[in-house]
């Protein structure tokens, strides 16, 4: 079993912390995802990182936009401090400096934003520590013109930097998510920039300019970093109300706070400005997580041993003992969410019915699946995709390793189903060493080389090697139960195409398929620039899940 660390990239001075109220929902999905190991480095990418992370390093004659004479300097420089809390323990800190810069006529160029988050977490008793890196360059007018920013989690460290260009945005991914299949290139990819679409600073830079009224309402279109893509911010300013901040009670501004993301639930939160329109709090419901605005002492206080256990903390306890759920054929749950609609949550499909009952509750109806069970199929599946059949930087079943591995595990087997409880037998064979100290999400590749890790590590590498041997597959993502803490946790697991349905297989089980002890939130076939987004629904539903067994019909 694997539980998903949450964490998040808090942006720019106010404007990042105001993006990480919605991103420290998934405290550790960046990682998850992101993080990785160092590359080689083309020399284009290397030159586009050092002037991002170094404006004043640029080729005399150019600006920050490239076209403009430039012997500029730093002006004035402001950092602020920021303490991390999760369920009313501390858990990190973020530093932000925020600098102008301005041409030798004293005329502003644009500012340069630098931002560092650090968390120390536990997961399943295991230190586990977080960090990001973030410095971007905007033109005066917000204008995004670059930049870089680098996740690691104690293990490894993977950098990604952007530069807008003739209205696309120029991503390069360098680390564990920019692997391409085989090689060691980063992940290059163009984003369309459509007009009036904001840098990583919008957010803070609209508040500022022009604060939110208790009653006005305001959208912002912006580049989210971690989700790499743009998405629209919806802001609601209720009223000035006594706030309580770390040190004092001040009279705030309270915002709510939807991010909207393209095919995904909503992200909401909260957030409190003073009448400068600086965030000095913000509140995320889904893991009880506050930022608080605080000196530089007060950051950086140790809080000793991590209190905040992502495995403990977020199980999903039930109100009795299940009995032997991953061999039953079918179990009935009722599952019930403090804010989010079960119908953006769970998935509806053959191995899981859902009945919505109100806005917050369902029914799910949780039934085993094998390539003869059921017999009669009343909707037909959604059919495989070119995705969930060719390589791609976490699933690389073109990788020799892995189509060694993938030729070993069949051993020569044809028929579907004997086939695929061979890879999944080999893949919870071969994963010796369990490793719950990582917190970031390897590639199937890597795991070859070095067979480790958690729930991800099996359903990544069962992925590849389902695929390898022409087998369409997707990973799943959801809850798994676990007997010793009558809870379930989140988990990851794999489910293979048969012809005319999907299977669920479980590696870390290695039992020949699943029963009905998996609650499923989501399926993907982790291709993409960002697929850290498939892991929003398990954001959701952290925190504000309880799920209550049902008698059998």
């Amino acid at each position: 079993m694997a539980v998903f660390q949450w964490k998040s990239v808090l942006l720019t001075r106010q404007c990042w912390q105001s993006s990480a109220r919605c991103l420290l929902a998934t405290i550790g999905l960046a990682s998850v995802v992101i993080a990785g190991c160092n590359v080689d480095t083309p020399a284009d990418v290397q030159q586009a990182l050092h002037q991002a992370t170094h404006p004043a390093d640029r080729e005399e004659g150019a600006d920050f936009n490239g076209n403009t004479p430039a012997h500029d300097r730093k002006s004035d420089t402001r950092i602020d401090w920021d303490a991390v809390y999760i369920q009313g323990s501390k858990v990190g800190q973020i530093s932000t400096a925020n600098s102008s810069w301005v041409n030798p006529a004293n005329e502003a160029l644009g500012q340069n934003i630098e931002f560092n988050f650090r968390a120390k977490l536990l997961r399943g008793g295991v230190a586990a520590t977080q960090s990001i890196q973030l410095t971007s360059f905007e033109a005066p007018i917000g204008k995004l013109v670059r930049f870089t920013m680098e996740v690691g989690d104690g293990h490894g460290q993977s950098t990604t930097t952007g530069e807008l260009k003739n209205g696309t945005l120029q991503l390069f991914t360098i680390g564990r998510e920019g692997k391409k299949p085989g090689q060691n290139s980063p992940l290059r990819t163009a984003i369309a920039w459509p007009d009036g679409t904001g840098g990583l600073n919008a957010l803070q830079q609209s508040l500022t300019t022009n604060p939110l009224q208790p009653g006005e309402k305001r959208q912002i279109k912006a580049f989210n970093v971690i989700y790499k893509q743009i998405t629209a911010t919806e802001l609601s300013a209720l009223e000035f109300q006594p706030t309580t901040l770390r040190d004092r009670t001040e009279d705030l501004l309270q915002i709510d706070c939807v991010e909207k993301i393209a095919d995904q639930p909503d992200l909401q939160s909260t957030l409190w400005t003073n009448h400068a329109g600086e965030i000095l709090k913000s509140h995320n419901p889904l893991v009880e997580q506050d930022i608080y605005r605080v000196t530089k002492r007060e950051a950086l206080t140790d809080s000793g041993a991590a209190a905040f256990d992502i495995v403990r903390d977020l199980s999903v306890k039930i109100d009795r003992p299940l009995h032997d759920p991953h061999s039953a054929k079918q179990m009935a749950y009722r599952v019930e969410l403090k804010t989010s609609d079960p119908k953006q949550v769970f998935v509806d499909d053959l191995s899981q019915h859902v009945t919505i009952v109100d806005k917050h509750v369902a029914q799910l109806v949780v039934r085993a699946i094998r390539p003869e069970q059921p017999g009669k199929l009343d909707v037909a599946p959604r059919a495989p995709v070119a995705a969930d059949r060719e390589p791609n930087s976490l699933v690389q079943s073109d990788d020799p390793r892995v189509k060694q591995m993938a030729e070993t595990a069949a051993a020569g087997e044809t028929d579907f189903w004997k086939l695929a409880c061979n890879l999944e037998k080999y893949v919870h064979d071969v994963i010796r060493e369990k490793d719950f100290g990582s917190g970031d999400l390897v590639s199937a590749a890597e795991v070859a080389e070095r067979p480790h890790g958690d729930c991800r590590a099996h359903a990544v590498l069962l992925t590849a090697l389902a695929r390898a041997n022409k087998i369409p597959a997707r990973a799943a993502l959801g809850l798994v139960y676990v007997p010793q803490q009558q809870a379930f946790g989140f988990h990851m697991w794999t489910e293979m195409w048969s012809g005319d349905r999907w299977v669920p297989m479980d590696a870390t089980l290695g039992r020949g398929g699943i029963g009905a002890g998996h609650i499923k939130l989501k399926v993907t076939n982790l291709s993409g620039i960002a697929p850290i987004t498939a892991f929003l629904p398990v954001a959701q539903a952290a925190g504000q899940l309880k799920i209550q067994l049902l008698p059998p019909e």
